[in-house]
């Protein structure tokens, strides 16, 4: 199959459309002649694929094009695919007759990725239909453009404004102690940013649960950014104590945050690093 001629038009007409992607933005050249190179927006990857009957990622078989939004699973992938499923009805609701795919990574793909996919079958041998598949593929990939991103936004939102029970928040004082009470609108706990600052100081910037690192994902906008998580639960606590910044705190990413107070009392670091690898 002329999967290069065929690409060659898609990213030709892609070009012509340009002002109707977001910051008119492209796909200006194919990979390893099955798919285009990665579109990143918003912080997510977009691509165009072409499925051969080889493929196993596309179901068996599988003879058609492709339009897939994918999340890296070196990006704590398979947590942040799980949340934004919390959304499929209403994505799968927005695409109108397009069936849309949900792909978490299977045990023993070569590919890292998660996916959110639609296909269409097609022959690309047959180049005079390459006007129709070409004409869907970019028509889909607009409507995922348009659609994908005001839900990924609401996750990041959701994800970086959680109020966690053991967030240690500024504080002015600089004595460690902890456990006073204040009504906001739950009760929660004073915190300290010195105790904070000697946990990190001690445990660096990277999770304790996945790795993940946000200057070395997103440069100096991620520089010394990371949520801090308290292992005993200070409502388990109840009384004023010292905190050891050392044996009481882990920094950890806000996906892995999140995913430790998924229960009450939460999970541990070590629960959450198996439920990773399964």
């Amino acid at each position: 199959m002329n999967y290069k001629e065929y690409f060659k038009k898609l990213i030709e007409v892609a070009t012509n459309r340009s002002d109707e992607f977001p910051q008119n933005k492209i796909f200006n050249h194919s990979r390893n002649n099955c798919y285009t190179n990665h579109f990143i927006y918003e912080g997510f990857v977009y691509s165009f694929v072409i499925s051969s009957s080889k493929s196993r990622i596309f179901g068996k078989s599988f003879e058609g094009v492709i339009v897939e939004f994918l999340i890296d699973d070196e990006s704590n992938g398979d947590s942040y695919f799980n949340q934004l499923k919390q959304f499929k009805m209403n994505i799968e609701e927005s695409f109108d007759n397009t069936i849309i795919y949900w792909r978490a990574k299977q045990e023993g793909d070569n590919s890292n990725r998660y996916r959110i996919y639609a296909k269409m079958k097609a022959d690309i041998k047959d180049t005079k239909n390459w006007d129709i598949y070409i004409k869907w593929q970019i028509d889909t990939m607009i409507k995922f453009l348009e659609v994908l991103p005001k839900y990924t936004a609401q996750l990041r939102k959701r994800v970086n404004n959680i109020i966690y029970p053991d967030e240690i928040i500024e504080n002015n004082d600089v004595d460690l102690l902890e456990g006073v009470k204040k009504r906001v609108i739950v009760n929660s706990y004073e915190r300290n940013s010195e105790a904070r600052e000697k946990c990190i100081k001690h445990y660096g910037y990277s999770c304790s649960v996945c790795g993940f690192d946000f200057e070395k994902e997103y440069g100096e906008i991620g520089k010394q950014f990371i949520h801090v998580h308290h292992l005993i639960p200070l409502s388990e606590i109840r009384e004023e104590y010292k905190v050891d910044s050392i044996k009481d705190l882990r920094p950890v990413c806000p996906n892995c945050h999140a995913m430790l107070h998924r229960k009450n009392p939460p999970y541990t670091i070590d629960d959450l690093k198996s439920i990773i690898k399964k």
